[in-house]
């Protein structure tokens, strides 16, 4: 006999996770689609790393390789900021909730993901989910 459970799970966000991602991706998980990134919008924020930017609530532009098929792909609308595609916290957060989701959360123990739970590909996912709503690249 199968069952199905349907239990909420609760995670805890951090600053510091949504650097990681963001460090994680800029570093080796992203790189094969997104030819550069840049700082399109730090809003005055005070940071020492760029990938500090986004979870302050700043943007990062992102050129995307084949922007064509990211355009045709994506079920989610991109935004653009001189022609570069804008990566926010929103995206982030949609990016790993959908992440989560896909893998059973078997990440997440204790309301926490645990530790080196994450890796190039994983960032790579949470952030095609955050900004394109599914897997176009890879």
């Amino acid at each position: 006999m199968k069952i199905t459970l349907n239990t909420p799970t609760v995670v805890d966000v951090s600053d510091s996770l949504i650097d990681d991602i963001v460090s994680g991706a800029f570093e080796g998980g992203i790189n094969y689609w997104v030819a550069t990134t840049k700082v399109t919008n730090d809003g005055g924020i005070l940071y020492q790393y760029g990938s500090e930017v986004v979870s302050k609530g700043g943007n990062v532009g992102l050129e995307i390789e084949d922007l064509k098929h990211a355009e045709a792909e994506s079920d989610k609308k991109l935004e653009y900021n001189d022609g570069l595609v804008i990566l926010r916290k929103t995206h982030i957060i949609a990016g790993l909730i959908r992440y989560l989701e896909e893998t059973g959360g078997m990440y997440v123990e204790n309301g926490k993901i645990s530790d080196f739970a994450l890796d190039a590909d994983s960032y790579d996912a949470i952030i095609q989910y955050g900004l394109f709503g599914k897997l176009i690249f890879g």
